[in-house]
């Protein structure tokens, strides 16, 4: 297995685009589990900061967000829209590896030699109907750093099952209009199937830990009853914690 990341391959995405469901107003995701070897940390965040260096060079447009865990992964997510802006995204592509040559660059899997184990790339799309988005969230999008995240691989056949739970789960955070909510993304390509990941947000580990003993005293023995209930469903879970990485994202300017 390749140990670089060759960031953002055209013909994969198309892939993935093509793999889901085609309702316009559904975010979905490409994303990087990148698996670093931890003495490589440093390079792999330079490497990262230098690739962001080379894309605003060449103005390249589409967003990528950074978040690191606390043992070493680093998760590259682009959000995407459709497969109706391929053609535009593969003669960028095109243009901006043709400029790095022309320059003498290298290529952008070079910045990634040797310092990962592995990195797998997988599609995921938000659902709002097993996610709870308060209305009124108490912290702003810029305080929302820190993040606890749940990898959920569900027995085969548990699929609905699972998503009943899930959505019961969900609506007793809107029952008593809990101000910390959480999305779920479910899996499309590049992950056993059925997977469903949620995500947390906090502004710190200590701010995680005083916020869930806040809000599950909130919800008291019912929500105990949906997760007990959920986990008859579950093959196999893996919570990571961790931090968006601002520095290492590329945001494009307008």
């Amino acid at each position: 297995m390749k140990n670089y990341v060759y960031f953002l391959l055209p013909a994969l995405i198309m892939l993935t685009f093509l793999s889901q469901t085609t309702a316009q107003n559904v975010q979905r995701w490409v994303t990087w589990k990148v698996l670093v070897y931890p003495s490589k940390s440093a390079e792999y965040e330079a490497a990262l900061k230098k690739q962001n260096e080379l894309f605003r060079k060449y103005n390249w447009p589409y967003t990528c967000y950074t978040h690191q865990t606390d043992d070493y992964y680093f998760f590259n997510a682009v959000p995407v829209k459709g497969i109706d802006v391929m053609p535009e995204y593969d003669r960028k592509w095109d243009s901006l590896l043709e400029s790095m040559k022309a320059n003498n660059e290298g290529t952008m899997e070079f910045l990634f030699k040797d310092l990962c184990e592995y990195s797998l790339p997988f599609v995921t799309f938000l659902s709002p109907e097993l996610s709870w988005l308060p209305p009124n969230p108490r912290l702003k999008p810029e305080e929302s750093i820190y993040q606890r995240v749940f990898f959920c691989y569900v027995l085969p056949g548990h699929g609905t099952a699972f998503e009943e739970s899930l959505a019961k789960y969900a609506a007793e955070f809107k029952k008593k209009n809990i101000d910390s909510g959480f999305e779920t993304l479910v899996g499309r390509m590049g992950t056993e199937m059925p997977f469903y990941m949620w995500i947390e947000r906090y502004k710190d580990p200590i701010d995680m830990f005083t916020t869930r003993e806040r809000i599950f005293t909130e919800l008291g023995f019912e929500i105990q009853k949906i997760w007990q209930e959920m986990q008859k469903h579950i093959r196999k879970m893996e919570i990571k914690t961790g931090w968006f990485r601002p520095d290492l994202s590329y945001i494009p300017s307008k």
